[in-house]
């Protein structure tokens, strides 16, 4: 499964063909060059995580939210961990001028965020919390320092595929990352993790020069 995932979300699998929507253009007068594509690979490993490994019989660690009571509960967990990941986040791009603020609502703004919404943030939460941090979770929970690795080790193997990259970059993955590792464990919810990603990487959109 993990080797097929990565082919699919590396886009190395034969057989698809991914529509170009916005090619090689600035999305805001001072950013610098932005491509995107919807991908019709990547979604898959997502969607065999949701189907068999995040079910509410047999879970690999915690379930998709139920309940309406469920759902308050994760977002109540979730807000402190989004919050302090925006500041941190935020604040490190901008004091490495990584990104520089520039608020506008370019002309493929909603075609973007439901993108990242439903193929990025979504296809991503699903294998690296869904998959890898549960099975993580579950397999080391015995152990004082179980936690801490479920969370490091897949933001690291995040960080990791965003290279070549530079490492400036690949160091905001990783902290970012980080988060939404904190975020699925204290709000033992897939949902939170994948909109607290979906989130910072609106508000990068939104906001900041971009990417």
């Amino acid at each position: 499964f993990i080797a097929a995932a990565v082919l699919l979300e590396k886009h190395f699998a034969p057989g698809f063909q991914n529509v170009l929507v916005w090619d090689n253009q600035p999305v805001k007068p001072e950013s610098t060059p932005f491509t995107l594509y919807l991908n019709a690979d990547k979604p898959w490993p997502a969607l065999a995580v949701l189907l068999f490994f995040m079910g509410p019989k047999q879970p690999i660690a915690f379930s998709l939210l139920q309940t309406g009571r469920q759902w308050h509960q994760a977002l109540s967990l979730a807000l402190l961990p989004v919050c302090i990941m925006l500041v941190v986040v935020i604040g490190l791009a901008l004091s490495t001028g990584f990104i520089r603020w520039q608020p506008a609502w370019p002309d493929i703004a909603w075609l973007f965020l439901l993108n990242n919404l439903l193929i990025t943030s979504l296809a991503e939460g699903a294998l690296l919390r869904g998959f890898l941090q549960s099975m993580l979770i579950r397999h080391l929970s015995g152990y004082a320092w179980g936690a801490a690795v479920a969370i490091v080790l897949p933001a690291l193997i995040h960080s990791i595929a965003h290279y070549p990259a530079s490492l400036p970059y690949m160091g905001l993955v990783f902290v970012a990352s980080t988060f939404y590792g904190w975020i699925y464990q204290r709000s033992k919810s897939l949902e939170m993790a994948v909109l607290g990603q979906w989130l910072l990487n609106s508000c990068h959109f939104l906001f900041f020069s971009y990417p």
